[in-house]
């Protein structure tokens, strides 16, 4: 049960960061103990209508992708070897490039 509890708790504040960051009230959240594919499917709930293919990058687990939300574009990125949190941004130089 306790662990069912934790879990809950996790999701409740993946969310509560993420809505900050697309209500524009935050421009990033570090989330801890959240996989980057539930960030995705959590999107997916809230019109997540684009992505690009994941990267990554070097022995250290670097990988960051972008997804789209309402015409806005967001980065997920973590660093899988030094730390147990994934960072959810406002992706500011897509969203500014010329198209």
């Amino acid at each position: 049960m306790e662990l069912d509890n934790i879990r809950s708790q996790i999701k409740e504040a993946m969310i509560q960061g993420i809505n900050e960051v697309l209500q524009g009230t935050e421009k990033s959240v570090t989330l801890h103990y959240v996989r980057p594919n539930n960030i995705v499917k959590y999107l997916d709930t809230v019109g997540c209508d684009s992505s690009d293919d994941m990267d990554t990058n070097g022995w250290s687990w670097d990988m960051w992708l972008y997804v789209r939300v309402n015409d806005v574009w967001y980065q997920i990125a973590t660093d899988g070897y030094y730390q147990n949190s994934v960072e959810f941004s406002y992706y500011e130089d897509r969203n500014n490039e010329e198209l």
